[in-house]
């Protein structure tokens, strides 16, 4: 029976070696990986809590923006305010469509490993954003369309929407300040 040489030998120790480190180290970056995938999912719920507090925030400031075109028209409506309207519309549907972004950051958290145990909080702010640049737009488009004559909104409903946004802003603002004073961990929880 044959033995082998020396080198022989030391090929097949380090051999045994290298297979040992490419385990070790397969078995540490599925361990990494885990970690990294965690790190992500926290720092898109820090990042989702931190956007929906300042799109709080600046609804409320929209709202300002609102009422004073809402009171401009009023006070004297022209065809220069009526063609303003469409591009201020224009503007709140942007905005809407941000506001709608966060619906699928929520999802994209859920599908992570990461529980979101007080969705209402988040669902609620997302809702009265959505809600005040929604009357925003009905109100741009009644204001536009005044040029034709033929508006799709009548005059009833939209000051049924104008006198609709204070309480909304007041809701808002109130949401924001629960937000704003809510901790991290009473909304999300790491599942692993």
């Amino acid at each position: 029976m044959e033995i082998g040489s020396w080198s022989d030998w030391v090929s097949a120790v380090c051999n045994i070696i290298m297979a040992a480190a490419a385990f070790y180290a397969a078995y540490n970056a599925k361990k990494w990986f885990s970690r990294k995938t965690s790190e992500n999912s926290h720092s898109l719920a820090i990042n989702l809590k931190v956007d929906i507090e300042k799109a709080l925030k600046i609804a409320q400031a929209d709202y300002l923006n609102i009422a004073n075109r809402i009171n401009s028209f009023r006070s004297n409506p022209s065809r220069n305010k009526c063609d303003n309207a469409y591009d201020y519309r224009e503007e709140v549907l942007s905005k809407m469509n941000d506001i709608n972004e966060f619906h699928a950051a929520l999802i994209r958290i859920e599908s992570h490993d990461i529980n979101i145990m007080n969705k209402k909080i988040l669902s609620d702010s997302i809702e009265m954003c959505s809600n005040l640049y929604a009357a925003a737009s009905s109100i741009f488009q009644y204001q536009y369309e005044l040029l034709s004559g033929d508006t799709s909104i009548s005059p009833e409903l939209y000051d049924e929407i104008v006198d609709e946004l204070l309480p909304l802003k007041n809701k808002i603002t109130k949401q924001y300040e629960t937000l704003l004073n809510c901790r991290f961990d009473a909304i999300f929880k790491s599942i692993t």
